[in-house]
C-alpha cells in the first residue's frame, strides 16, 4: 500500500479542511463489495487530484464492475471486443463555464475487479494496490493523459508513481 494512503487511512495525514470540494460516487458490483475499501478509492481521487494541483469542487464517478461489462463498454465506446482493466469516459469538456456553485464533472472511471485481483498477482502487490493505482490512472485519463503512445505512456506512468510514492511494476522501463 502506498505511504500516503496507509498513512491516510490511519488518520495521520488530514484531509483538506473543506470537504466540499470533492464528491466521489462510487459504484461497487455486488459481488465485489467485500473485498474493496471505498476509502481508499476516495483517497486515491483525492492524492491524484491534490497532486495534479485541480482546484475547484470537483466530482467523480468510480465503478467496479464484471468483466463482462467492461468488455461490452470497450466494444461499443472503444471498437475493441476485449476486456480490459480501466476505462474512463471524460465529461469535462472544456466547454461553457459553469457557475461558480457547481462542481467540475470530470467523469466516470469504469475498472474490471476480476482485472484488478489477476493484474495484482501478476504484479507482486495485493490487489488494494493494483485497485488504487487503476484509480489514479483513470483519473488521470480524466484528467487528459494519454497512454496511447510511447511518450505520453511514459509522462502518464511517471505522474502516476509520483501520485503513488513509488515505482509500479510494469511500467515502460520494466524489462
Amino acid at each position: 500500500m502506498a505511504r500516503w494512503l496507509a498513512a491516510l487511512l490511519r488518520n495521520e495525514i488530514m484531509p483538506p479542511n473543506d470537504d466540499d470540494w470533492l464528491t466521489v460516487d462510487i459504484q461497487i458490483d455486488e459481488t465485489f463489495a467485500p473485498l474493496v475499501d471505498a476509502e481508499a478509492i476516495v483517497a486515491a481521487v483525492r492524492h491524484t487530484l491534490d497532486t495534479v494541483g485541480i482546484d475547484g469542487a470537483v466530482e467523480v464517478s468510480i465503478v467496479l464492475t464484471t468483466d463482462e461489462v467492461v468488455r461490452e463498454l470497450n466494444r461499443v465506446y472503444r471498437g475493441q471486443d476485449k476486456a480490459t482493466d480501466v476505462l474512463s469516459f471524460g465529461q469535462d469538456d472544456g466547454g461553457p463555464l459553469l457557475p461558480p456553485d457547481l462542481p467540475r464533472l470530470l467523469g466516470d472511471v469504469v475498472i474490471a475487479y476480476p482485472q484488478v485481483a489477476a493484474q495484482a498477482g501478476r504484479a507482486g502487490w495485493d490487489a488494494q494496490d493494483e485497485l488504487v493505482w487503476l484509480v489514479i490512472h483513470g483519473v488521470l485519463h480524466l484528467l487528459g493523459y494519454d497512454d496511447a503512445d510511447e511518450a505520453g505512456r511514459a509522462a502518464m506512468w511517471a505522474m502516476g508513481e509520483q501520485i503513488l510514492g513509488r515505482r509500479a511494476p510494469g511500467g515502460p522501463t520494466d524489462g
